[in-house]
């Protein structure tokens, strides 16, 4: 990780839960203590491309409603560019629902409630 270069913050599991500015100090009191200074969040996914990934040192995509959060990336196509970060050797690391979200299957139904009907996993 180039600590040269910010660090970007995906909160949108969290939407309606917890108020994305508390999900930004949060992830400031994480990572700051360990030598990222610079994190950059984003809670709008639409129109992303790689190029836009290609400024940050690597990825954070936080926890809460998994079915939500794989629902907006699918729908925002977020999915193939991360698909392409990570093939271009960039790193994504997730908490809770944002890490279940990069394994092959969602398999959480016994902990979140699939509000958004989601039907790919």
């Amino acid at each position: 990780m180039n600590l040269n270069k910010p660090l970007l913050y995906i909160p949108i599991a969290m939407d309606g839960a917890i108020p994305f500015d508390e999900c930004y100090k949060w992830i400031n009191s994480v990572f700051k203590p360990l030598g990222i200074q610079e994190i950059t969040m984003w809670t709008d996914l639409s129109n992303k491309t790689l190029e836009d990934l290609k400024q940050f040192s690597a990825i954070y995509i936080g926890g809460g409603n998994t079915f939500s959060l794989l629902n907006a990336i699918q729908i925002s196509k977020l999915d193939k560019v991360l698909e392409e970060y990570i093939e271009n050797e960039g790193v994504i690391y997730g908490g809770s629902a944002g890490a279940i979200i990069l394994g092959a299957n969602i398999t959480c139904s016994h902990m979140d409630a699939n509000k958004t009907n989601l039907q790919n996993f």
